[in-house]
């Protein structure tokens, strides 16, 4: 959306006006070559490289122009694959790509390159610029097309930095509040398609932008209760604004509701995903009240760990938590056929889902596939992993059962059956996953593969035992085997399998209900223990879910999904690879961050 329709179609004045950008444009092209990589996309790599170093590394003031940014931008969100350097490391091309793809800290890099040439460009100035020609258009006066394209670009990065530090968890870059004076003078023009688009996302992603301002957020992953209602607040009347317009848009822009899909959703679920945080911490201390504090976060006494085990959600987790399955549920539900609505865009409609014989599996949509397959890293590689590691979080810890009905106390899960939510939801992940990996190298291929361990994890997960006892302050327990078991007291004799009331009668294999073996992805052996093996920075995922005791030590882990869950996602990391971008106990421990957070009380 930052280029132009007309002038950026002509390849040579693209050339003559910037060989960094022809060239880069040129290489995200063939990135998509089959078999992959050809040898112009290497060669390519090779050129854009040696035309961005020079101007890296001794820039000259001809060469930082808008074009440098869009072509850094581009960079950013289709990060190449640097083959060469991994492969004399000793990598395959599955890891180069996973490496470069997924990668922070070229995102968080490429972010600072660019924030700084616009505030050299002065590039917000544009925004008035803008404002002074379009009151002079009332007289007539034409709209100079080098403002439409810088403005056009300034909305563009402002989102981008938003975006990407909303996934990484950093404070942006840039600021942006004086361009919510235009956007929707900007969209009333109507000069391309997607420039509506556009305009509802620069406002969109200002509503985010406040909470990012936070240091503290950074460090701990809370968002104190007033910022968090006034992000929920702002989203409310973004949405009450600008759906309708985005749907009369569909007309002419077919991505129109992509700022929703995946946007707004990945945004609000990972903000209201600060309300787990809160009771991940405090769930196993009996002073805890949900967050509730008049003093500062040093001087509160050490608090007493919880005989009877975790504590409920209070009604702020619980409305927070109910805000996070609810667009997690929509990111992947929307992938479907059964989302579509006649006359509409798409809802989640399970009803669509069923049959006679009271279950069938998602049909997924190809229309969503095409529409993603050529998105940036971020969609392809991050955006639809997230909330389903984040839905089965949720059910390991009790509070969400495969069904996606959230409890307001932690209980014990039972196995998943295949006609339940979650299950199919995973089941539709994953083939959206294969589906718009470009190459088998593709990182959406490996995390196909982890939504379907999970799925096999769930489905075969084996009831609690009758021996274990709860957990006590004097000595470890083993731990439950069921989802939620690390948190709970067991029962006092095991439990029995439901059995569904709307499945087929009879039997039928779990391999079935998705891609045959021989079709399925499988990781080689060192994207295996990539995937199991834990880093410095997050804990394994044992330590995670089940409490210490009093001695420091994690409780024996028993046979079941408990252990299968944490070996499917131990060590995944959508973000970072070896710096955990969720860690879902030790992140904002009380009393490291310094942040007094009395106002987070229900």
């Amino acid at each position: 959306m930052m280029l132009s329709l007309d002038e950026d179609r002509d390849a040579a004045g693209v050339r003559a006006r910037s060989t960094l950008l022809f060239h880069t444009i040129l290489l995200l092209a063939t990135s998509y070559s089959v078999p992959f990589p050809s040898q112009l996309h290497m060669t390519l790599i090779s050129f854009t490289n040696s035309i961005l170093a020079p101007q890296i590394l001794s820039p000259q003031p001809h060469e930082l122009t808008t074009d440098f940014l869009r072509a850094i931008d581009l960079l950013n969100l289709y990060k190449p694959v640097q083959l060469s350097n991994r492969r004399a490391e000793g990598r395959n091309d599955a890891d180069a790509m996973r490496m470069s793809k997924v990668n922070g800290l070229a995102s968080w890099m490429l972010q600072g390159i660019l924030a700084r040439v616009a505030e050299r460009l002065e590039l917000a100035s544009v925004v008035n610029k803008f404002a002074r020609a379009y009151s002079a258009s009332s007289n007539g006066a034409q709209i100079p097309k080098a403002i439409v394209r810088d403005l056009r670009l300034y909305y563009w990065l402002l989102s981008n930095d938003v975006h990407g530090n909303v996934q990484s968890g950093r404070r942006c870059n840039m600021e942006g509040a004086s361009a919510l004076t235009t956007t929707r003078l900007f969209s009333s023009l109507q000069l391309q398609p997607y420039d509506t688009r556009l305009a509802s996302s620069v406002e969109m992603f200002e509503v985010a932008r406040p909470i990012l301002r936070s240091s503290s957020y950074e460090r701990s992953r809370r968002i104190p209760r007033a910022d968090l209602e006034r992000f929920n607040s702002g989203m409310k009347v973004w949405s009450d604004f600008w759906i309708p317009v985005l749907l009369q848009q569909l007309s002419v822009d077919p991505l129109a509701m992509s700022v929703c899909q995946p946007f707004s959703w990945f945004i609000t679920l990972t903000y209201n995903a600060s309300t787990y945080v809160s009771w991940k911490q405090n769930r196993m201390y009996a002073s805890d009240s949900g967050g509730e504090a008049t003093t500062p976060v040093e001087s509160k006494p050490l608090r007493n760990v919880r005989n009877g085990g975790p504590r409920g959600l209070t009604d702020w987790e619980f409305h927070g938590l109910e805000r996070c399955v609810e667009a997690a549920e929509a990111m992947i539900f929307t992938l479907s056929e059964e989302s579509r609505v006649r006359g509409g865009w798409r809802a989640v409609q399970w009803d669509e889902a069923e049959r006679q014989d009271g279950w069938r599996k998602l049909v997924l949509d190809q229309t969503m596939v095409e529409s993603s397959r050529w998105g940036m890293d971020a969609i392809t590689c991050i955006n639809y992993i997230y909330p389903l590691v984040f839905l089965s979080h949720l059910v390991t810890d009790g509070v969400l059962t495969a069904d996606l009905v959230l409890t307001r106390t932690p209980a014990a899960q039972p196995p998943w059956l295949l006609p339940q939510k979650l299950p199919r939801l995973l089941e539709l992940g994953a083939a959206f996953l294969d589906a718009i990996a470009f190459s088998p190298e593709h990182p959406a291929r490996g995390q196909a593969h982890l939504l379907r361990s999970l799925l096999d994890a769930g489905i075969k997960g084996t009831p609690a035992s009758p021996t274990n006892v709860p957990l006590s302050a004097s000595a470890p327990t083993p731990a439950l085997s069921t989802p939620g078991a690390s948190v709970l007291s067991p029962p006092t004799k095991p439990q029995q399998q439901p059995q569904p009331v709307f499945a087929p009668q009879h039997k039928q294999p779990t391999q079935s209900h998705y891609l045959p073996a021989s079709q399925q992805y499988q990781p080689q052996q060192h994207q295996l223990q990539q995937m199991q093996r834990p880093t410095q920075h997050q804990p394994h995922l044992s330590q995670q879910l089940h409490p210490m005791d009093s001695r420091g030590g994690v409780p024996e882990q028993g046979p079941g999904m408990d252990e299968a869950l944490a070996q499917a996602l131990d060590g995944f990391d959508p973000l970072f690879g070896n710096t955990a971008f969720w860690e879902w106990s030790g992140a904002g421990q009380m009393g490291n961050s310094g942040v007094d957070w009395g106002d987070m009380a229900p």
